[in-house]
């Protein structure tokens, strides 16, 4: 025995148990059996709800939403559903993924010879927007990746502790820059990300270009800096230079590009192989990390730039502003489908149902452990 009524293990503790020992096996292959009859999934809900009882001491009179709640539990419904969609853009990530077929229409679907038919593709294909499920192919390179012509990334702007002052690091850097990059075209890159809107900013002062590029909204702040270099790196694999530096205050995409692998990202994929059509007529490419809001004059005009495709109103005319129809990591996808399921989760919990007394005292899924 773990616990009593009036003695045992933490509830913390006992929800750890739960999760290694209980809820592994509810889990286990639930993208497949969970379209068994009703009154079969009902015998699992009970499995959970009484597991949730013994961690909580709750008594049996009390409301399954309240122990969903107190516990920072999803319904058993939702978590299939959070699974499929899941593995759906796994099997999307990997274009010869064996298990592909599961995603494509059978005849059973096209034409179901039950109103009530269901199956993996149909739940997960109604489930979520189809922009959610537009993901990034990780297909392998052309080329093996040990024979890519690898650019050169400076990083010594990371090390100096004094450009936290911007009266230093504006002379620092630009100083820097001067001594050992005068000879390169110099681009500055930057991302931006509000609750609605993610965008990227490209600013070349010696061209006088400025590109606003509003993508994904779901993406992240690393995406939208990633997109970004990916945007210069298509405008120079255009462009006659022969040489250029790549600026960007994201440290984490500078080093995902540093140290890609092939498994990851797709976006990083593709500056990796953009790097090597650049690098391999002879030209040269670094990419620079530049401290953020230092006031330095170009990066501070690429972070406006990003800005603009994440609010209202006209672009300015001298702005190439445009749309892209990007497609999401498979970390993003997983992060956003969670967020998906948890407000599904969160509006049967205010639905005004049962437990209203506990719902004067949490009104809303919190997310953490009561």
């Amino acid at each position: 025995m773990l616990t009593g009524t009036s003695w045992g293990a933490a509830t913390s503790l006992l929800l750890h148990i739960y999760r290694a020992l209980i809820r592994s096996v509810l889990e286990c292959g639930m993208e497949a059996y969970f379209f068994s009859s009703a009154s079969s999934l009902e015998k699992l809900n009970k499995i959970q709800y009484a597991a949730l009882r013994l961690c909580t001491r709750a008594m049996k009179s009390t409301p399954s939403i309240c122990l969903l709640h107190s516990c920072d539990e999803l319904q058993l419904h939702l978590k299939h559903q959070l699974l499929c969609l899941t593995y759906k853009a796994h099997l999307l990530t990997f274009p010869h993924h064996p298990t592909l077929p599961l995603i494509s229409d059978s005849l059973q679907e096209v034409h179901p010879d039950s109103p009530t038919f269901q199956s993996f593709n149909l739940f997960t294909k109604h489930a979520v927007p189809l922009d959610l499920l537009s993901v990034h192919v990780l297909d392998a390179p052309h080329i093996p990746p040990w024979l890519f012509h690898k650019a050169h990334f400076d990083l010594s702007m990371t090390r100096p502790p004094y450009l936290q002052n911007p009266h230093v690091a504006v002379p620092t850097v630009l100083s820097h820059l001067q001594d050992h990059y005068s000879d390169l075209l110099h681009i500055y890159t930057h991302g931006s990300k509000t609750t609605h809107r993610t965008g990227s900013g490209i600013y070349i002062p010696e061209c006088n270009i400025k590109k606003t590029v509003e993508i994904n909204r779901h993406s992240s702040v690393l995406t939208s800096k990633l997109y970004a270099i990916l945007s210069a790196l298509y405008w120079l694999t255009r462009s006659n230079f022969r040489g250029a530096i790549i600026l960007s205050d994201s440290l984490g995409a500078i080093t995902s590009i540093r140290h890609a692998t092939w498994n990851k990202h797709g976006l990083v994929n593709k500056v990796v192989c953009l790097n090597h059509v650049f690098l391999q007529r002879g030209s040269r490419l670094v990419y620079f990390w530049i401290p953020a809001h230092r006031g330095i004059l170009s990066n501070d005009t690429a972070d406006t730039l990003a800005r603009l495709s994440t609010v209202n109103g006209p672009s300015p005319t001298d702005v190439d502003f445009k749309r892209a129809l990007t497609k999401l990591s498979m970390s993003e996808s997983s992060s956003t489908f969670s967020e998906h399921c948890w407000q599904l989760w969160n509006n049967q919990y205010t639905a005004p149902n049962k437990a209203t007394h506990y719902k004067l005292l949490f009104p809303h899924v919190t997310r953490t452990l009561q």
